[in-house]
């Protein structure tokens, strides 16, 4: 299995992602060779053969047109998508999600940007309140554009958070943050850490399982980025 790209930074750990290509990412110390990196994609073969397998067989992502009528999620609730003739704010009220009649590439913009600010409002006060609860010792969160991960700690502590991740339940958004959260006291996927994470969190599993089977509505690509992404 080749590297497609090796991320080095301050962390302590080795880890090794696949993205929906199946490319192989490696996020290592910057103290690790390249040929260590490549002894221990090699040594992990059967779980990455295993990761491709998942990616080609996943339900490939529901594309959206913006259209009147199509189904969103939020907060793990479906809501209709309602073209406004008069100029308003996006807003959910009652089963619709009211987005103003423009252009598509307009509507695409300002509905990433409306989910964007949910995210934010909504995602990175739980960080925070479950480090808090737990004494977990984050430093900093934030919100990115992840699509491949919904969460993510650095060497350093500092929790990163997908906002498609906002389109889940709470619940299940929760899972996520305590998944990460209890990196902070052990960098790596041992028997430890997913003690640590059940003990927090006797449902994980259930979550998790969620996630799977709704991966291909968490997202926001459109028909045209797939036309684009074909041409490429």
């Amino acid at each position: 299995m080749n590297i497609t790209k090796v991320i080095r930074s301050n962390r302590k750990s080795i880890a090794l992602e696949l993205n929906e290509k199946g490319e192989l990412i490696v996020r290592a110390p910057r103290r690790i060779s390249y040929k260590e990196l490549e002894q221990i994609v090699k040594s992990h073969e059967k779980w990455i053969e295993k990761k491709k397998k998942e990616i080609q067989n996943r339900p490939k992502p529901n594309l959206h047109r913006l259209e009147e009528g199509e189904p969103f999620l939020f907060l793990g609730t479906w809501y209709s998508l309602h073209l406004a003739q008069e100029k308003t704010k996006i807003c959910l009220k009652e089963d619709r999600l009211i987005v103003p009649k423009i252009s598509l590439n307009e509507k695409r913009e300002k509905l990433e940007n409306w989910f964007r600010e949910q995210a934010k409002e909504i995602l990175i006060p739980r960080i925070y309140q479950y480090a808090q609860t737990y004494g977990f010792p984050i430093q900093g969160a934030k919100v990115t554009s992840a699509k491949t991960r919904w969460g993510s700690c650095s060497g350093r502590n500092g929790i990163c958070i997908s906002w498609y991740l906002v389109m889940a339940p709470l619940p299940v958004i929760d899972s996520v943050i305590i998944h990460e959260l209890c990196h902070t006291v052990h960098h790596d996927h041992s028997s430890r850490f997913w003690q640590l994470v059940k003990q927090k969190m006797p449902n994980y599993e259930e979550y998790r399982q969620w996630l799977k089977d709704h991966r291909q509505w968490l997202r926001f690509d459109c028909v045209e980025e797939a036309m684009k992404d074909e041409k490429a």
